[in-house]
């Protein structure tokens, strides 16, 4: 059975690479591109792993994140942070993220880092 992926992420084009790249790994991958979607899917199933962006138009990565890991529900699900802010190793210290991945990413590192959390 193949692992679902949920990506948070309100970059378009950011959103349909990592969407190609994992599904042609053989991964379930559902994006969104605001928060308010990506909770009413929540309501509905959930998925093996989480990839959400830090800077979003209606939300923050971060609470989010935090949201996610507090959640009886999701809690144990992995959630990777991606961003492009300067001050990732900050972010770092006070997230409960699984992983972060900066802006610009390599394709490669990114498919081993969703493999390794599985």
């Amino acid at each position: 059975m193949s692992k679902t992926i949920y990506i948070l992420e309100d970059n378009f084009e950011i959103l349909e690479v990592i969407s190609l790249i994992l599904s042609a790994e053989g991964m379930e991958v559902c994006g969104y591109s605001m928060v308010s979607e990506f909770q009413k899917a929540l309501e509905k199933s959930m998925p093996d792993l989480f990839i959400i962006d830090v800077t979003l138009p209606d939300g923050h990565g971060l609470n989010i994140c935090d949201h996610l890991k507090l959640d009886q529900k999701t809690k144990n699900i992995p959630v990777i942070l991606i961003t492009a802010n300067s001050e990732i190793e900050k972010m770092k210290l006070r997230s409960r993220a699984d992983d972060f991945i900066a802006k610009p990413f390599d394709i490669e590192d990114l498919v081993k880092r969703v493999k390794r959390l599985f």
